[in-house]
């Protein structure tokens, strides 16, 4: 019981450094200017405690980071009844990921994946992949009779790439327009799933 009772306590303080790196960023903080000591302050403990699970910011920024994307942005289970209403759903998830990654916290562990290789490989396997994957399985569920894996898999590759690159298009509305003309080139069998998207 002593063992549990701990563990629970460990994971109440672990999860209260999580949610100060979160608030110190949502306040306005410069990621680059957060140190652990703001951080302890900021989480009520102190840095020894904070050396206990992590050797720096960075670690603690990407576990809070994928910790608040498994509960803002969770791989989904698809719900919709025939394929026309899958294509509108798919279409509005790669939107709402879109926002999701334009806010600061986003911005923020985007800028740490550029600079770090490893916090790049731990983003894909634990927050980009399983999203891809979950929706490829789905495609080729609703499209594997008309369209190859590698179609599917090029197709999904081009719309999640839309999902991180700001530069290229300005809009949502342009987003959906890239994505429609795609879904008409690579799958020209389900087009017209397209043409009555309203």
């Amino acid at each position: 019981m002593q063992i549990k009772r701990g563990r629970k306590r460990d994971d109440g303080v672990r999860l209260s450094i999580l949610t100060a790196m979160f608030e110190l960023i949502e306040e306005g903080n410069s990621f680059a200017r957060i140190s652990v000591e703001q951080l302890a302050r900021q989480a009520g403990v102190s840095k020894t405690t904070i050396y206990k699970w992590w050797s720096g910011k960075e670690e603690i920024f990407c576990e809070a980071f994928l910790l608040h994307a498994s509960e803002a942005l969770p791989v989904l289970e698809y719900d919709a009844g025939n394929q026309r209403d899958f294509y509108a759903q798919f279409i509005s998830r790669i939107i709402e990921m879109r926002k999701f990654h334009r806010t600061p916290v986003a911005r923020v562990m985007i800028g740490l994946a550029l600079e770090h290789p490893e916090i790049a490989s731990q983003l894909d396997e634990k927050h980009q992949q399983p999203r891809f994957l979950a929706m490829r399985k789905i495609f080729a569920d609703w499209f594997a009779d008309h369209a190859t894996e590698e179609e599917i898999t090029f197709f999904l590759k081009m719309s999640f790439s839309l999902i991180y690159n700001f530069s290229a298009v300005n809009s949502d509305e342009e987003v959906v327009s890239l994505i429609r003309r795609l879904f008409r080139t690579v799958f020209p069998y389900y087009a017209e799933l397209d043409l009555n998207h309203p």
